[in-house]
């Protein structure tokens, strides 16, 4: 009887485990929906903040985001990589603490010419995002032009994403 509860306990430990993996550290990949439509509004509060970041003209990246999020921090230097080379960057920061946020843009670089904050997931529901980090690509006309569900890392984008991104 104690045998068939340890075995129980063990298989539902390992299913928790595998479920939690798959949430938070699943692999960027490239999904479909919104692409080729006009990108939802955003109408959050923004984080007031001491940055340089202008709003530039051309394609912008709107990335959901979270000081939080183990996969969040690893894509953040792309990300100022990708503001230093000229790409706008809107971020959006999903249930967050507005100090937590600016003192992590003060350490490690600050890419967004527009910080959102999204308590609730407003936001997050717009853009049908299932978890953070998601970017998405939007042109001139407000149409999407990609999505990246997963860390925005070179080794994980697709040559078409990662085309995208660097135009």
């Amino acid at each position: 009887m104690q045998k068939a509860g340890i075995w129980t306990l063990l298989a539902v430990s390992v299913v928790g485990v595998a479920a939690l993996i798959a949430v938070f550290f699943r692999p960027a990949k490239t999904v479909k929906p919104l692409v080729g439509q006009l990108a939802p509004e955003i109408s959050l509060e923004t984080l007031a903040r001491n940055t340089a970041r202008a709003t530039q003209d051309g394609n912008t990246l709107i990335n959901f985001w979270a000081t939080w999020c183990t996969p969040c921090l690893a894509e953040h230097p792309y990300l100022v990589d990708m503001a230093d080379n000229g790409m706008n960057i809107v971020g959006v920061a999903y249930r967050d603490n507005p100090g937590r946020i600016k003192t992590y843009l003060s350490e490690a670089g600050d890419p967004f010419s527009t910080l959102y904050l999204d308590p609730t997931g407003k936001a997050l529901d717009a853009y049908g995002v299932d978890g953070v980090p998601e970017s998405f690509l939007i042109d001139e006309d407000g149409i999407v032009l990609a999505r990246v569900s997963g860390a925005l890392v070179p080794k994980t984008l697709d040559a078409n994403t990662q085309a995208l991104l660097e135009n």
